[in-house]
């Protein structure tokens, strides 16, 4: 896995306790899917995931 993979990332949320190969990037607010749900969601990722936003996690 690379130094800089999301789940190494300060931005990396864990979607769901019982993995962390999947979670929520945190970098961005989140983004209304319909006008209609008023609900936001972040992206999903996957932990090995990475992008040009990577900040290390001081965890």
């Amino acid at each position: 896995m690379s130094e800089t993979a999301c789940k190494t990332c300060a931005f990396f949320e864990i979607k769901a306790a019982k993995t962390d190969a999947k979670g929520e990037c945190r970098f961005n607010p989140p983004v209304f899917l319909t006008e209609e749900e008023h609900k936001g969601m972040w992206p999903v990722v996957q932990s090995d995931d990475w992008c040009g936003h990577f900040e290390q996690d001081a965890a």
